[in-house]
């Protein structure tokens, strides 16, 4: 799970390159942290030519989020999505290359303009990542669970990145 800088682009219209509750499989029981999401607006990182436009987290009503570091053995299933506003694509570019240097993975086709996916499970959780650029936006998406938990796949990932992509 990711613990640092959830916000919801909360009730109303949603944000520009985030899911909603109605791009979420419904057998996955999730649905928007608010107020996780809020509590962690604070936290938002930005740099000198991209900004974090939004974020947003589902998990299983009444199972807590920690803060913390970047994965913890997730128990239930929990998506985190992030979407980032650079000032041009050069920009987007490094700062894609720039997070998805060290991580390896696999190349992605049609997901935006480039993405990576990279298996993240061990054996206290299944968990897969994928980072993407479109344009001048990057994006990120997490889909973490229980490791006995067949939903919680590579194929579920890239399908909700694509959504979040459409969004954009």
């Amino acid at each position: 799970m990711l613990g640092a800088a959830l916000v919801l682009a909360a009730c109303g219209s949603p944000a520009r390159g985030l899911l909603t509750s109605a791009d979420i499989p419904s057998n996955l029981g999730v649905q928007a942290n608010a107020a996780f999401s809020a509590s962690q607006e604070s936290q938002l990182s930005s740099t000198a030519h991209c900004k974090r436009a939004g974020e947003v987290v589902f998990n299983v009503p009444g199972k807590g989020v920690q803060p913390g570091s970047l994965l913890t053995a997730a128990k239930a299933p929990e998506i985190v999505n992030v979407y980032t506003s650079c000032d041009s694509t050069g920009h987007a570019h490094a700062a894609f290359a720039a997070a998805v240097k060290d991580l390896g993975g696999t190349s992605v086709p049609r997901i935006g303009d480039e993405a990576k996916l990279l298996d993240l499970s061990n054996s206290g959780e299944r968990a897969y990542f994928v980072e993407w650029r479109q344009n001048t936006q990057v994006g990120l998406l997490l889909v973490a669970g229980a490791p006995g938990d067949a939903r919680i796949t590579s194929g579920l990932a890239e399908t909700l990145a694509r959504r979040a992509v459409a969004r954009s």
